[in-house]
């Protein structure tokens, strides 16, 4: 039996509206300050920002084995994410995503 997920409040999008905006501010950031910097300090902050992603990345696949998880999307949480990569990472493909960065 599932137990009950307590929901807060919070506004729907509303992270994907912040993720948006700190994304556009940090671009626009980096178009008009680095060129400033020396290509030295450009890859430390590139590296630096390689290792957090890494990081969220791990913690993120850490979760999936996570107890309260598999109690709300059952014991084949894994799995879902395993048979959900693919058709992503082929659609990614398809939209040449990597070409236009």
């Amino acid at each position: 039996m599932r137990e009950h997920v307590a929901r807060s409040r919070a506004i729907p999008g509303l992270g994907t509206l912040v993720n948006i905006l700190t994304v556009l501010v940090g671009a626009g950031l980096g178009v008009l300050l680095g060129h400033r910097l020396p290509q030295r300090t450009r890859d430390l902050i590139t590296d630096g920002l390689g290792l957090v992603t890494l990081l969220i990345a791990i913690l993120t696949a850490w979760e999936v084995t996570s107890p309260a998880l598999s109690s709300y999307v059952g014991d084949q949480a894994p799995m879902l994410i395993v048979l959900g990569a693919p058709p992503a990472s082929i659609s990614r493909a398809r939209v040449s995503v990597n070409c236009r960065i």
